[in-house]
């Protein structure tokens, strides 16, 4: 935490400076440095509070923007896809422990979660099968038609007038090739 204060400080008092790129990318790693990680007595990293990781991420995604010529932006984009899997593994475990006690609205305000903000994992056709299947039990017409949006671009197929209502139950069943 003492070097990410010093970091930022280096950045707020010296923003013209040729070494600001390398300390933003210093205080990046410190913040994902201080997020949770798996420790065999502890629950895995990502059940526990996600707060390290969104703080990480908001610096990184900012760190970029600021700076997107940066020596250091492959780094920077690689630590960001770190803590957005970390984050997406977060909405699946609250996701999984909605659907375990049969709270349909909270699963499917995850899994929308996970399809719309982190795609490159979550934007599977189990998954928006799943949504269908939710949005049709919860009868939340808006996030339906957000889900049928979100089908006809990534899987048209699962519009077809014969698949909608019969979209699979078990979220394993049909997932999409790996990314």
């Amino acid at each position: 935490l003492e070097a990410f204060e010093i970091y930022g400080e280096y950045i707020s008092l010296f923003p013209q400076d040729a070494n600001v790129a390398y300390a933003r990318f210093k205080a990046a790693r410190c913040l994902v440095s201080r997020m949770p990680d798996d420790i065999t007595y502890i629950s895995p990293a990502d059940r526990l509070d996600p707060s390290r990781a969104l703080q990480a991420r908001d610096y990184l995604q900012a760190s970029i923007r600021q700076a997107p010529e940066s020596p250091y932006v492959v780094e920077t984009v690689q630590l960001l896809r770190k803590v957005r899997y970390r984050l997406y593994r977060h909405h699946v475990n609250v996701a999984q422990f909605y659907a375990r006690r049969n709270q349909a609205a909270g699963e499917l305000g995850r899994r929308m979660e996970m399809a719309f903000a982190y795609p490159e994992w979550g934007a599977t056709r189990a998954n928006f099968s799943r949504m269908l299947v939710l949005a049709t039990r919860t009868k939340s017409l808006k996030r339906l038609e957000q889900i049928k949006q979100g089908i006809a671009i990534r899987f048209p197929s699962l519009l077809k007038p014969d698949t909608v209502g019969s979209a699979p139950t078990n979220p394993g069943t049909t997932e999409s090739p790996i990314r």
